[in-house]
């Protein structure tokens, strides 16, 4: 079992946290740094996790689990250096960390909230790879998406990055019968991050 100790981001100081949470497999690549929306008695509150452990002093049928993990969040360098200041300025954790997190997380259970990271996921149809091996017309693009998918399911902006697609060249296949597309709730670690920023 994975423990997630969270702290909600609320501007009372009579809460303390942090706060443990079960962690459901779904969610096992939360980590320090990573913003969840948490049960927290009758409200919905987003807190940052400041530590993960293996157990809790509480029972396990007593913990609640994460309601959702959003896109939102901060290398655990910034957690640190969030703490430190909620106590080096006699202020409260929550208040720290809402000054190290990105614009509109903010403090407060009423906090804006930021969508989960949802990303366009591409596969091709039997259809679409008999296309490549029959010859089929296609355009330069299309065809370099669909051997690019001939491997497996791809990322949208994988395939841009290695096809030249684009949001049209999809439609297009999707139109033909050639691809499907769904979308995916994925939950984005650090290191995607620093690369897709860089």
């Amino acid at each position: 079992m994975s423990i997630a100790k969270v702290e909600p981001l609320l501007t009372t100081r009579s809460v303390s946290g942090p706060f443990d949470y079960r962690l459901p497999e779904a969610m096992s690549e939360v980590e320090v740094g990573s913003v969840l929306v948490v049960p927290f008695g009758r409200r919905r509150v987003v807190g940052v996790v400041v530590g993960l452990a293996d157990r809790s002093d509480l029972p396990q049928d007593r913990l609640a689990e994460p309601l959702e993990a959003l896109e939102a969040g901060v290398p655990p360098e910034l957690v640190a250096l969030g703490r430190w200041v909620g106590e080096e300025y006699c202020s409260t954790t929550a208040r720290g960390l809402g000054l190290v997190l990105p614009p509109g997380v903010g403090t407060g259970a009423e906090a804006r909230r930021v969508r989960p990271l949802v990303e366009l996921e591409v596969e091709a149809t039997e259809k679409g790879l008999e296309a490549i091996s029959l010859g089929d017309r296609l355009g330069l693009r299309q065809r370099a998406v669909l051997r690019a998918l001939a491997a497996g399911p791809k990322a949208a902006r994988q395939l841009a990055a290695s096809a030249g697609s684009d949001r049209a060249t999809l439609r297009r296949l999707e139109a033909r019968g050639l691809i499907a597309t769904r979308e995916v709730e994925r939950l984005r670690r650090w290191g995607q991050f620093e690369r897709a920023s860089s």
